[in-house]
């Protein structure tokens, strides 16, 4: 028995790196996958890799949404899109990243911006309350 199965998990990220290899393995370990990443080409590779995989037992293409994580509405309006298509999440991983960036004291106030955007404030729209109404094991956290 595949450990996922009949698990709903959003991975965002998924375009290259952790995220694409998570997505890959959640797929193979029988999660039904959706996908979110800002780059369409390393989330199209995602999910035909996915689909070649089989998602969730079958071999349909898994729902793929470009997203920047940095952006709220975005965030939220994947997750309500996620969690429609596969009728609820009950995993969500968020591993955006930015590479290639020099080391800290080489970080021009733009790039430091950038890199706080998307480890911050993308961490923060991910897990905000309002995840709770998508994410089955999220609603029964109390507050």
């Amino acid at each position: 028995m595949n450990i996922l199965s009949g698990k709903r998990a959003l991975v965002i990220g998924a375009g290259s790196g952790i995220g694409a290899a998570t997505a890959k393995l959640f797929a193979a370990e029988g999660a039904a996958v959706a996908v979110a990443d800002i780059d369409e080409a390393g989330l199209a590779a995602t999910v035909a890799a996915i689909g070649n995989i089989g998602n969730a037992g079958n071999t349909r293409k898994p729902p793929s949404f470009r997203m920047d994580i940095t952006d709220a509405a975005q965030v939220h309006a994947t997750m309500d899109a996620a969690a429609k298509a596969l009728g609820g999440l009950d995993i969500v991983l968020n591993t955006p990243f930015i590479d290639g960036h020099p080391d800290l004291l080489g970080l021009t106030e733009k790039q430091f911006r950038r890199e706080f955007d998307v480890l911050g404030s993308g961490t923060l729209y991910t897990f905000q309350p309002r995840t709770a109404s998508v994410c089955v094991p999220c609603s029964r956290v109390s507050r």
